[in-house]
């Protein structure tokens, strides 16, 4: 890409799943976690602006509907890991928390959020879902 190529914002968004997925493959999770996580907020709120659910939201709707906690507390739940290290959350350092995992997660709800934002996946979303297609199916 030209580096005097102006950016939109679903292309910043390609590039942050794109380089997550990367990282998850080389074992770093915890970049991998927080790129991802900046790529499902922009695709997110992509979406929100053509008037489409972010899969945050269908989640939200999906647990909501067996249970009563509200919207707010299942996104904060959904994205306490994710918040508590963008916002230097002291106390997420002191939970056992499976990162990879973690990263896995995130990085599907922003492939999710994009796949329905382009109506396409990458290269590298395609490996990534591959990989645990290939889980499922050998299980």
């Amino acid at each position: 890409m030209n580096k005097n190529h102006p950016l939109e914002y679903h292309d910043l968004a390609r590039i942050q799943i794109d380089t997550a997925i990367e990282l998850y493959e080389v074992n770093n999770f915890v970049s991998a976690l927080t790129l991802a996580g900046a790529g499902e907020d922009i695709t997110g709120k992509l979406l929100i602006r053509i008037e489409k659910k972010p899969i945050l939201h269908e989640l939200q709707e999906s647990i909501g509907q067996k249970t009563d906690a509200s919207a707010k507390d299942i996104a904060d739940s959904l994205n306490l890991i994710r918040n508590g290290f963008k916002h230097m959350v002291e106390a997420i350092c002191e939970l056992d928390i499976d990162v990879e995992l973690q990263a896995r997660i995130l990085i599907m709800r922003a492939v999710s959020n994009y796949c329905l934002l382009q109506n396409q996946k990458t290269d590298a979303m395609d490996r990534f879902l591959d990989m645990f297609e290939k889980c499922t199916t050998n299980a």
